[in-house]
């Protein structure tokens, strides 16, 4: 019968559908393990074991030398996780989402020998109050997400700004508007850049274009979100996050600090107050002119 029929095709989509995730997902271990040895020295090189406590690296800041390395080939999204962990991201808070995955299994597997932690959010409003949480702290955090993600993070990406706080986000677009599809899209470069949350908010916004500016940009990223004390986001498309290319590691990386502003609890940062939150009409004011300088 039709229905018959019907349900056979569904079986048959349904199974090669299967096949294919299966497949990509064998390739990913594969790739990961191919480079494993060499992601694992970094990850001894990131931690400098023999001179530096895991108590004593979050009080350190500063650049250090990395020895030289073979080029990586990976895919963007690996690019782009490994440059976080070389720039000292040491916090990373997500909720999985197609095409950008990848770089969140990395940081997954890293982050915990070095010292870090890795937290899958309930949803993507979650892990934006979790980035305002640790931008609070003077941590280096980030996520992964893509559009649809995206879009739920815009309410606290204002808040992230109000309160001029620190915060990487890497958007790996995909097809829309609502749902859309998985398929590559480079739309939300409006979004970022002319709609960020509601209010007088702007991001700093920076687009690869190769997975070597996925690692390189996802570093600089880091820097000038500590600078302006302002969110960052990095905008690839679903092709870029999945292209597998070179990339030469630098020749330093960062070790994580705390800024003289941050909000952690202790004798030296005691005072500090971090809100975005301004009842009096001439102080939002003020706060706003303020703002709107930093954007100049």
């Amino acid at each position: 019968s039709r229905r018959e029929v019907s349900e056979q095709t569904a079986q048959t989509v349904d199974g090669e559908v299967k096949r294919l995730i299966d497949e990509a997902f064998a390739t990913a271990l594969r790739l990961i393990a191919e480079h494993r040895d060499l992601l694992e020295r970094i990850a001894l090189a990131l931690l400098d074991r023999e001179t530096i406590d895991r108590e004593d690296l979050a009080l350190l800041a500063g650049d250090l030398p990395l020895p030289p390395r073979e080029p990586l080939t990976v895919k963007g999204n690996h690019a782009a996780a490994i440059g976080a962990l070389l720039a000292g991201c040491r916090q990373f808070y997500g909720y999985p989402i197609t095409p950008s995955t990848e770089g969140t299994e990395l940081m997954a597997r890293l982050l915990p020998d070095l010292g870090g932690a890795f937290v899958q959010a309930v949803s993507e409003v979650a892990t934006i109050a979790h980035l305002y949480g640790a931008g609070g702290a003077g941590v280096k955090a980030m996520t992964f997400t893509s559009s649809p993600g995206f879009s739920l993070m815009l309410e606290g990406m204002s808040y992230l700004i109000g309160a001029e706080l620190p915060a990487v986000v890497f958007n790996v677009m995909r097809g829309g508007p609502g749902l859309g599809n998985i398929a590559p899209e480079q739309s939300d470069i409006k979004l970022a850049c002319r709609g960020l949350g509601h209010g007088q908010t702007h991001a700093i916004v920076l687009a690869p274009a190769s997975p070597q500016e996925m690692l390189d940009l996802t570093m600089l990223a880091f820097e000038l979100t500590l600078k302006y004390r302002n969110p960052v986001v990095l905008l690839a498309d679903g092709y870029l996050g999945q292209m597998t290319g070179k990339i030469d590691l630098p020749p330093y990386y960062v070790k994580p600090g705390v800024p003289a502003w941050a909000v952690t609890g202790d004798r030296a940062h005691r005072r500090n107050l971090i809100s975005s939150i301004h009842l009096s009409e001439v102080d939002l004011e003020a706060h706003n002119r303020h703002l709107i300088a930093k954007y100049a």
